[in-house]
């Protein structure tokens, strides 16, 4: 899975703008672990403006531009200085890349940014983003690393952006000051009511707040990517969602996240036991067929939301693809039927070959994936089994 991980000033530093290094640790620590069970980590940190008010030991963060720039130039070197060291001891490579909301905005800076992050990933190194505060004004700032996360996963294509903060979630109140606050375990629609409790202002060396984890929350599930709130001074607790239990603080599809990844799993199990017989691959196939049928109505309803929340970001071709009606489902269980028919391509001899020693090599077909089903406009069903 690719996963962005936003962590905050809050959780690096202390309110002295002195490094918190209990948290640093068990971060650097949780990652490398997810990182080692095969995980792509794309850190995007906060923090270096802040380390600067510490390493300047001026009383609070600046306000004026200049004196912001200089505490950032300060405290990316110190940032970057223990990321290095830490994740070195895990034998884990850091790459820096610090942005402008230009960057990101420009389409072929943009490209350059999305190749550079892809090529990191290919090489095994641990992207570490950061908004370029030396550099950046009000009017080409990103504003925000909520945000700066948001746009990170967009470009990427991660499937999950995880936002550690100085609370565990979204509550019904600021639990700072509410002691009755209740913590909103799943938000699956970000309607008017759940954007209005976006109302604090983040800590006093941050510039995030709840407001603009709502927005990255928006930004990231209209792109079909899961968010999660979780407490920076516990980065263990996302050990708990690799491990199949629910988080509390979900965003998007919520406990589908640990459902989809639990099927995902299992499927790679079946697929690496012993070669199903031609019937029951035959069974399965006649047995999907049937569940699109039997659930016209549930996935009717779901294809209407995402019709609704796709209506003016994508162009009427594109909604015209996305709709679905009863026919066109039955087409779509159809075309599964019709793959069950034909011949079963695996377990075919592709070709053969002696070597001089007169030992025979034979190439056989064998299954690598799983049915995917391309539904296009016109009257017909592709259904592709990969092989």
């Amino acid at each position: 899975m690719r996963i962005v991980v936003k962590v905050g000033t809050s959780t690096l530093a202390h309110e002295t703008g002195r490094l918190n290094i209990r948290h640093i640790e068990k971060l650097v620590k949780v990652l490398s672990d997810l990182k080692n069970s095969g995980h792509e980590i794309i850190l995007v940190s906060s923090g270096a403006i802040g380390m600067g008010v510490g390493k300047l030991m001026l009383a609070k963060r600046p306000n004026d531009m200049p004196t912001k720039q200089a505490a950032a130039a300060i405290g990316q070197c110190e940032l970057m200085y223990t990321y290095d060291k830490l994740f070195s001891e895990y034998n884990h490579t850091v790459a820096q890349i610090l942005l402008t909301k230009e960057d990101v905005e420009q389409e072929s800076r943009r490209v350059n940014f999305q190749n550079t992050l892809y090529r990191l990933l290919e090489l095994n190194a641990l992207p570490i983003v950061n908004e370029n505060d030396t550099i950046s004004t009000s009017e080409i700032s990103v504003g925000d690393n909520d945000t700066l996360g948001a746009i990170v996963s967009c470009c990427i294509k991660a499937e999950l952006l995880i936002l550690l903060s100085d609370i565990e979630g979204l509550y019904t109140d600021d639990p700072h000051q509410n002691k009755d606050a209740k913590l909103i375990p799943i938000v699956q629609n970000l309607d008017e009511d759940i954007m209005h409790l976006g109302k604090d202002k983040g800590s006093m060396l941050g510039t995030g707040g709840m407001v603009t984890k709502l927005q990255a929350a928006k930004i990231v599930t209209e792109h079909g990517i899961d968010m999660i709130i979780c407490h920076g001074s516990k980065p263990e607790n996302l050990m708990i969602f690799w491990k199949g239990n629910e988080l509390e603080h979900t965003y998007g599809k919520g406990s589908e996240i640990m459902n989809t990844q639990e099927i995902l799993i299992q499927a790679k199990r079946e697929s690496n036991k012993a070669p199903y017989s031609t019937e029951e691959k035959n069974t399965a196939l006649r047995a999907m067929a049937k569940a699109l049928i039997d659930h016209t109505d549930d996935i009717l309803s779901k294809n209407k939301i995402d019709i609704e929340n796709a209506k003016n970001k994508i162009s009427e071709v594109m909604l015209d693809r996305l709709y679905l009606d009863a026919s066109r489902i039955q087409d779509m269980a159809k075309g599964i039927l019709d793959v069950s028919k034909l011949p079963d391509p695996t377990g075919r001899i592709l070709s053969t070959h002696t070597l001089e020693n007169g030992l025979i090599v034979n190439k056989i077909s064998v299954p690598m994936g799983v049915i995917a089903i391309i539904y296009e406009v016109v009257q017909t069903l592709q259904a592709m089994q990969l092989l």
